[in-house]
């Protein structure tokens, strides 16, 4: 990005626990696992996360749910609890385009930011290259899911 950019990220206000998830990752822990009640703010969380990652370095982050129609409405075409857009959080500077069809925004780095759903994890996700991946409901996907990204991960 470039450093003359002045971007405000202030929209995101994380809660105390949710301030634990962001921080680990500040630290650089490779791994998280969040177990959190409904309502917790978890993807609203993800989701901050997920866009900074592209916003750090030109990479793909892949936000996954279980299905590719869940993908869209609890993420992509989300509105959180005061109103914002998902969506909106990033800032509009760092948007090139969004690809509303395949639920991808590509940054102005040359990042992808891209919704997916797991029942397609063999086609959706094989064959391409995360830097990171957020899966959200991984209760309700198929274990196998994991098996598909773990390989690209640690090659990451």
């Amino acid at each position: 990005m470039n450093p003359e950019l002045k971007l405000s990220l202030d929209r995101f206000q994380p809660r105390p626990y949710q301030k634990e998830i962001v921080d680990a990752l500040n630290k650089g822990y490779k791994k998280l696992v969040v177990i959190l009640p409904r309502r917790a703010g978890k993807d609203i969380t993800g989701w901050n996360i997920a866009f900074r990652q592209c916003m750090k370095k030109t990479c793909l982050v892949q936000y996954v749910l279980p299905t590719f129609g869940q993908a869209r409405r609890c993420i992509f075409e989300a509105i959180a609890i005061d109103g914002t857009k998902f969506i909106d959080y990033i800032p509009s500077q760092v948007i090139a385009k969004i690809n509303v069809s395949e639920q991808k925004i590509v940054f102005i780095n040359g990042s992808v930011l891209q919704c997916l759903g797991g029942e397609t994890h063999d086609t959706a996700i094989r064959c391409t290259n995360p830097y990171m991946v957020i899966l959200s409901e991984f209760a309700y996907m198929t274990s196998a899911i994991y098996d598909t990204v773990r390989p690209i991960l640690a090659a990451n």
